[in-house]
């Protein structure tokens, strides 16, 4: 038979190909190729196996055809009827072990390639390395040409349903599969219904990382080959540390091979807090950017095994400092100066700089009360407003807001020291000069200013401390070069404290707080607030502010339940009147004007005659009152001035804080919290003459940090202080000594470090972050059953001139009701007494010569209730 050509027939060829083959002795292909596979390895004379053609063989075995072609013969029908089968096909298993053999060299090539890629000494980690670690950059490196033929086994191992290993691409892996993929099915949005209520929004499922899984599988393997390829396993290590996992836990996952052991981690511990050391060395020495450092008390109580009568626990009064560079606007220096401060501008404040107008706030409290509205009825608000583009609805208008940029955050080593000692004051400075390596005499050489932080109690320590070094002979001696300022997060809790003294009541009046509390049986809030309660009486103030303005608004609109009003707006919008929307922001301004117009409550509470108070049963005008009516109208004029502090502090706009400020320093003046009456109206005098712009763009730029970038994620310094002690709590371990070098140093000074770790582990692997703090839920229907309780009590519709005046318990019960201060008013006055003005010059950094100002009796300490 003539040799056919290439472009003849298939049939013509093939017949062609198996006589050849039968005439040499071959049955088939598959024959050919068994015996080629056969005499690939040969043993020579000295009995040795020699290798020869591999290379022709390896080329075969590499190309997709043969392995296309295998696919086929062994999908054939019969192979499938039964006729023949696997083994007839691969001849017998010596066939397989010699390919097994073949593949196994090239993977064990590939894995010694792979080791020295992923080997990385513990003791040469930095925090960056930990912090920016980034899986994806590791899989290009790997999947790369460092491991493709051990990366396709391992594809098609997780994978391969119609997929040849040309077909293979990591995009491939994360496609869904039937497995029990990972979702959050609670979203906290509680379980309340109703035609209003939004849709709960299906969150998108979390698919598993299928090349994420593979690259694990490659570290594991290459660390079980040699441990020192611990890249991977090194990273996990420290994220299980950063966890508080503990260490049987972390020695049984070494003994797995997924991270490494408990003794490498402390080796990687030391060698990022030498970096960190460095680091915060280096940049405080830098002329480029703004030192600013802070310290609070670390209390912990420490317990041991057996309470006895002679042995138990005990108070441990520490102090924890950090330090920070905020990114600010600053040019030529980027840093404050002494020229930038002048502190005999407090002589020229005036009382009358301090009193705002109360009207300037009215425009945020109508986005608020907008804003709730919205929150509440979201269907009938979309109706109302559908007419009016994004731009034209009421939004917060922004006063200076900070730009969006990752705050590194230094904390120091902790020192045994109590900060509200004088003597150890004067010693933590001392030492954060020299965890810095700062001298004095560097400073104020350079004429550079050192903004120090904290709460009230720590500031106010440290001014007394500064006060007793006022009167040495050298300048830096004295640390004049010190400025401090206290945070906003603990004058956020002294509002909440005052919110709570002034509106709690004892029950008796229908829109106290201590009524709602027992009805909806909350434990955590109090009229002696703890610091740890604080987040939960944030919340429940909140929903109560929200139901004493959802009750206004109906006896404003002639509405008896929260379903009525919402079917008010509806009906409001389906008139399809243009100006329904006017008709909605009109009743909003009603309550506006009420809640800071003081004139009604100050000419049924004061004799305009006397200026003293009316007194019930005594003078006419004493029993015309409405005192449910005017407690409800001043607990929404303060919460709503509450909820904006912290709106534009959580929105990175420390001008809306300034400016908010302002309220809260003529509220404080009536209240028993004299600390922060004064530290406000220090505020107020830097703002206006102490500070120049470069200053006062500091403070704006300093006080609010944001540790991750987030945009919701903006934090005082003094809170940011809180997490650090936080973190620093759950670092110790009772077996682990916190007394010594490890304990107050390499941990403490990477506490932030893990926390980092900790959140890039899970934006990285794609894990469900649960979030360091409760769930809120969704607080609607509580805040619909207040108001029905306060629209059932007649707080916002009871009418003085038919019914009488309101001041006496109903029923048997005929004592006086609760009346709540009116602390704008009050403060007013108390601030044209002119005292609290010479006070604040008296005591003044520019007369620090009169040291009566630190004899005054001061029954606010700065700080809030610390009970455990």
């Amino acid at each position: 038979m003539a040799r056919p050509l290439a472009t003849d027939d298939m049939s013509v060829r093939l017949k062609y190909i198996v006589a050849e083959m039968n005439a040499v002795g071959f049955e088939s292909g598959l024959s050919v190729f068994r015996e080629e596979l056969r005499h690939a390895v040969k043993v020579g004379d000295d009995g040795k196996p020699k290798q020869f053609r591999k290379e022709h063989t390896r080329h075969v075995m590499q190309n997709g055809e043969f392995v296309q072609f295998l696919q086929e013969s062994l999908s054939h029908p019969f192979v499938k009827s039964g006729t023949t089968g696997r083994n007839s096909i691969l001849s017998n298993n010596q066939v397989i072990d010699l390919l097994i053999d073949i593949v196994a060299e090239e993977f064990e090539a590939e894995i010694s390639t792979l080791c020295e890629l992923l080997q990385k000494s513990a003791d040469s980690y930095t925090h960056e390395d930990l912090t920016d670690f980034s899986w994806d950059r590791l899989k290009k490196e790997v999947f790369g040409a460092k491991a493709r033929k051990l990366l396709n086994l391992l594809l098609r191992l997780c994978k391969c349903e119609g997929l040849t290993p040309a077909d293979f691409d990591l995009d491939d892996l994360d496609m869904d599969d039937d497995g029990d993929d990972e979702e959050e099915d609670d979203d906290g949005e509680g379980d309340d219904t109703g035609p209003d209520k939004p849709e709960k929004e299906k969150k998108p499922k979390r698919k598993r990382n299928k090349s994420l899984i593979v690259l694990f599988a490659l570290a594991v393997l290459c660390f079980g080959r040699n441990a020192k390829a611990s890249l991977v396993a090194a990273q996990l290590g420290y994220f299980f540390s950063a966890c508080c996992v503990k260490k049987r836990c972390m020695s049984t996952m070494n003994q797995l091979g997924i991270c490494v052991s408990y003794q490498t981690t402390l080796r990687m511990a030391k060698a990022v807090a030498r970096d960190l050391k460095h680091t915060t060395i280096r940049r405080a020495h830098s002329d480029s950017e703004q030192t600013v450092a802070g310290y609070d008390n670390l209390v912990k109580e420490m317990k041991v095994s057996n309470q006895t009568w002679y042995k138990g626990g005990h108070l441990a009064l520490e102090t924890q400092g950090y330090v920070f560079f905020p990114k600010t606007t600053l040019l030529d220096p980027p840093y404050l100066v002494e020229s930038d401060i002048d502190r005999s501008g407090a002589k020229r404040l005036k009382t009358r700089e301090l009193i705002p107008d109360i009207e300037i706030f009215m425009d945020e409290a109508i986005v608020k009360v907008y804003r709730l509205v919205f929150r509440l009825f979201p269907g009938a608000m979309k109706k109302v407003m559908a007419g009016i583009p994004e731009t034209d609805r009421p939004v917060e208008a922004a006063v200076a807001p900070i730009p969006l940029v990752k705050t590194d955050i230094y904390p120091l080593p902790t020192l045994p020291l109590n900060e509200g000692r004088l003597e150890d004051t004067i010693k933590i400075v001392d030492y954060i000069h020299q965890f810095l390596d700062l001298k004095p005499e560097e400073v104020t050489a350079k004429k550079k200013i050192l903004p120090m932080r904290g709460d009230l109690l720590t500031v106010g320590v440290l001014n007394k401390a500064l006060f007793q070094r006022s009167d040495c002979v050298d300048y830096s001696a004295s640390y004049g070069y010190i400025e401090t300022s206290a945070g906003l997060f603990h004058a956020g809790m002294k509002m909440m404290e005052y919110m709570l003294e002034n509106y709690y009541g004892h029950g008796k009046e229908p829109g106290s707080i201590a009524r709602f509390v027992r009805m909806n049986g909350e434990k955590n809030v109090r009229k002696e607030m703890l610091a740890r309660e604080f987040r939960h009486c944030d919340a429940f103030m909140e929903n109560l502010v929200d139901s004493h303005i959802l009750s206004a608004l109906m006896a404003i609109t002639g509405t008896a339940s929260p379903e009525a009003f919402g079917k008010w707006l509806a009906d409001t919008a389906a008139t399809k009147n243009p100006e329904s929307s006017e008709t909605l922001f009109q009743v909003i301004r009603t309550l506006v004007l009420a809640i800071f117009n003081p004139i009604p409550i100050q000419e049924s509470r004061l004799n305009l005659k006397t200026g003293k108070p009316h007194v019930p049963g005594i003078d006419f005008q004493g029993d015309t009152r409405n005192v449910p009516f005017e407690n409800s109208v001043l607990l929404i004029r303060d919460g709503v001035m509450y909820r904006e502090f912290w709106d534009g502090l959580r929105a990175g706009d420390p001008g809306r804080v300034e400016k908010n400020l302002q309220y809260w320093t003529v509220i404080f003046q009536a209240t028993r919290h004299t600390g922060y009456a004064k530290e406000l109206i220090h505020v107020r005098a830097c703002m206006l003459h102490i500070w120049n712009e470069r200053a006062r763009a500091m403070w704006m730029q300093s006080t609010l940090i944001n540790l991750f970038g987030n945009p919701s994620g903006w934090q005082t310094d003094d809170e940011v202080n809180e997490d650090i002690i936080k973190e620093r709590k759950a670092a110790m371990t009772y077996s682990a000594g916190n007394t010594d070098e490890y304990g107050r140093d390499i941990m403490v000074r990477q506490c932030m470090t893990r926390r980092h770790m900790r959140k890039h582990m899970y934006v990285e692997t794609g894990a469900v972050d649960y979030g360091e703090e409760h769930t809120k839920s969704s607080t609607r229907s509580q805040v619909f059953n207040m108001a029905k309780e306060l629209t059932a009590s007649k707080v916002h519709t009871h009418d003085v001139q038919q019914h009488g005046a309101r001041l006496k318990c109903e029923g048997k019960d005929e004592s006086l009701l609760d009346m709540a201060r009116d602390c704008w008013t009050e403060g007013v006055r108390v601030l044209f007494t002119g005292d609290p003005v010479r006070k604040y010059k008296k005591g003044a950094r520019e007369a620090w010569g009169d040291s009566t100002h630190y004899r005054v009796d001061e029954d606010d300490n700065g700080d809030i209730n610390m009970g455990e």
